[in-house]
């Protein structure tokens, strides 16, 4: 090796003789106890730096008090109480003095705040490269780390110095401990020591959420075509029958009957007949009048609506008939309105009548109530209809394919696993392996793969991806923890220090701090279980309910052709 590369942080800047440029300085040359030899300079001493440092506060403080003439020979040496007082004194405007010292030093700006300690400690950042110590950063109390050369420039001298070079290895570095997402495991166990698991997990599927295509009419579904043109033509012809059986019932009466029976949803159509001869009279027809009045105040006027004329060109009488309300457009809004659960003003009183509009009720109520069932179980069916709902399914199924990370912990689960559903899938995974988990979430994002990992990760992973979840529980249990070498002192140290921090709640902090998304506007919304909301309630959308505002833009269309054409109408008939 020809160059040793590092990063390490230093008090004195390495790119500059900083050590000559004090000995330069006018105000280091007062002091005659200070060394000038030249060689010491090369040194760069942190200690050697911050001595002369302390020299030169000591020097300044002392040179202050002289100034201001505060400051006295020292005494002889007294156990007498005034001397010990003056002494304390001096020692005090001595500490005051050394407080107010401020000035550039070797290690940067120094000042000591009201306890004596330095404020605004900096630190370089130095890479180590075979010119020497290159400064590539600052670090400061009050700025924190400022990295301000590119990290690719050493990228690239490292490969210039490694380019065509042969290494040899002739030592093995030991680590105190490693930390990071070390699962504990029996084969790990016998190359080195675990601290207790400072988080734990287990083997979960990721896999893509089913896309939910929704056609525009999709308040029809619950019911199928066939169903809905039986509907239909149910109510064609049950207003048809209803119309019929009306004016049936509203057929000429004799005068006997003509008010004092009620037929179906109205009095029958009532008149005098004047067959068999003229066998009424003027008197006879006044009280026919009488009676049809009588018989329009004891039904109802809305069974009365209409009224015609029967004249006798011989007597010269007229008398009204009573017309049916049910006809065939108000049949057909009396059947729409019962099946909807609306009023709509027509009450049929006659025993056919009523049996045709209780037997339509009844069907309109069982209609309508499978009908809302139907949709709620539609809507909930709809959601959580996914082709792999645990491992059992994974391993029946031959058309999604699934794998893990090659040589991983949950590789090696697999191979070791003595059991007949995961011996099923470790045979028919081996060819879908990948190589890390970046590609392994990319299968899964193109479709028809499910990934098996740690469930922390499938935790980190859904909440930044929204088009993907975890599907089933856990497949097993483990933690991860930090690894340590065999013996070492630091085991039990880290252990009692982790159970201290996960009693605390700390280790939760921190996990809820990488884990969840900061920015609300990026990451996918979530319930307190960890699991997407468009798994827990689904919320109803335009495309599920956008043909209900088809229906009824379509039905306020219509309806405005009609008044308008109407209208127009009427005002040709009045013109003629």
């Amino acid at each position: 090796m020809q160059a040793l590369f590092g990063t390490a942080f230093a008090y004195l800047r390495p790119s500059e003789n900083l050590c000559e440029a004090r000995f330069e300085d006018r105000s280091c040359r007062e002091f005659r106890f200070v060394i000038y030899e030249p060689q010491l300079c090369q040194v760069r001493q942190t200690d050697a730096a911050i001595t002369q440092d302390a020299l030169i506060v000591l020097v300044r403080a002392i040179q202050s008090l002289a100034k201001a003439r505060a400051l006295e020979a020292p005494p002889r040496f007294s156990c007498r109480t005034r001397s010990m007082e003056r002494n304390l004194t001096q020692s005090n405007m001595l500490k005051e003095a050394v407080r107010k010292i401020r000035f550039s030093s070797l290690s940067g700006p120094l000042w000591l705040d009201s306890s004596g300690q330095r404020r605004n400690v900096s630190l370089y950042v130095a890479k180590l490269k075979r010119t020497g110590l290159t400064s590539v950063g600052t670090w400061s109390m009050s700025s924190g780390l400022n990295i301000t050369r590119a990290e690719k420039m050493f990228e690239d001298e490292i490969l210039s110095v490694l380019k065509n070079k042969t290494l040899r290895i002739t030592t093995i570095l030991e680590a105190d401990l490693a930390i990071g997402d070390l699962t504990i495991t029996s084969e790990r166990e016998r190359s080195v020591d675990f601290t207790m698991p400072f988080m734990t997990l287990g083997v979960g599927i990721l896999y893509k959420k089913t896309d939910q295509k929704r056609f525009l009419l999709f308040f029809l579904s619950p019911l199928s075509g066939d169903v809905w043109f039986c509907v239909a033509g149910a109510c064609v012809a049950v207003s048809v029958i209803l119309c019929c059986v009306a004016r049936a019932q509203s057929a000429v009466c004799r005068r006997s009957s003509a008010v004092s029976r009620r037929y179906g949803c109205c009095c029958c159509r009532n008149s005098l007949s004047r067959s068999d001869g003229d066998w009424y009279s003027e008197a006879d027809s006044g009280r026919a009048r009488l009676d049809i009045i009588q018989g329009q105040e004891a039904v109802g006027s809305s069974e009365l609506q209409r009224e015609t004329s029967y004249s006798d060109s011989r007597r010269n009488i007229t008398l009204p008939m009573v017309q049916s309300d049910f006809t065939f457009p108000n049949s057909c809004w009396f059947i729409v309105s019962a099946i909807l659960r609306q009023g709509c003003g027509l009450f049929p009183r006659t025993a056919s009548a009523r049996i045709i509009a209780a037997t339509w009720w009844i069907f309109s109520f069982v209609l309508v109530s499978s009908y809302t069932a139907n949709l709620a179980a539609f809507l909930t069916k709809e959601r959580l209809l996914s082709p792999i709902e645990s491992a059992e399914d994974l391993a029946k199924q031959s058309t999604v394919r699934y794998g893990c990370v090659r040589s991983g912990s949950t590789y090696a689960l697999f191979k070791e696993w003595k059991h007949e559903t995961y011996e099923m899938m470790w045979h028919a995974m081996k060819e879908d392996l990948v190589s890390s988990i970046a590609e392994g979430i990319g299968r899964v994002e193109r479709g028809g793969y499910a990934f098996l990992m740690d469930s922390t990760s499938i935790e980190y992973v859904v909440r930044r991806r929204c088009q993907l979840k975890q599907i089933g529980g856990l497949l097993d249990s483990k933690g991860y923890g930090i690894a340590t070498p065999h013996g070492s002192p630091y085991r039990n140290i880290l252990s009692s220090t982790l159970l201290r921090l996960q009693e605390r709640g700390t280790l939760q902090k921190f996990k809820d701090r990488w884990w969840k998304v900061r920015d609300p506007l990026k990451g996918c919304p979530t319930t307190e279980a960890g699991k997407s909301k468009t798994d827990a309630a689904s919320e109803l959308g335009l495309r599920t309910v956008g043909g209900v505002f088809v229906v009824l833009l379509a039905g306020l269309g219509l309806a405005c052709l009609i008044a308008f054409a109407e209208l127009f109408c009427k005002a040709r008939l009045g013109r003629s």
